[in-house]
């Protein structure tokens, strides 16, 4: 089973999950909430209605919280149709998050309490 079709089933099955904490350092953007983390150190993106609105590049720490904290995933899916390598997170503002790997091991990791860590390896 490819990384997107695993993570979807795992999100599917626990959401909404609410994002609790955020943490961006310019490198590595952590989700947490009741009983999961998220760990990504690829590059990412935040879309609304299609549109752009900020990406790793360019994301100032505190833009990125204030997005972010408070809302939930409601849904994941296959962040591309042509390589579903990444989730893209839907958020229940309306935003979505779509995660890009850029390096063959470990661009990002996700926890859930029932689950346990699941690293993505889209070398695979």
């Amino acid at each position: 089973m490819n990384t997107a079709n695993t993570v979807i089933m795992i999100l599917a099955a626990h959401v909404p999950m609410t994002v609790e904490q955020v943490d961006w350092n310019e490198t590595e953007l952590v989700l947490r909430g009741m009983g999961w983390n998220m760990s990504i150190l690829t590059p990412w993106r935040i879309l609304q209605n299609g549109k752009f609105v900020f990406g790793s590049d360019c994301a100032a720490v505190s833009e990125v919280a204030s997005l972010l904290n408070g809302n939930s995933i409601i849904e994941c899916k296959g962040q591309s149709s042509s390589a579903i390598l990444d989730p893209a997170l839907v958020l229940s503002s309306g935003h979505v998050l779509e995660i890009f790997s850029a390096a063959p091991l470990e661009p990002w990791t996700l926890f859930v309490r029932d689950f346990g860590r699941y690293v993505a390896s889209p070398a695979e």
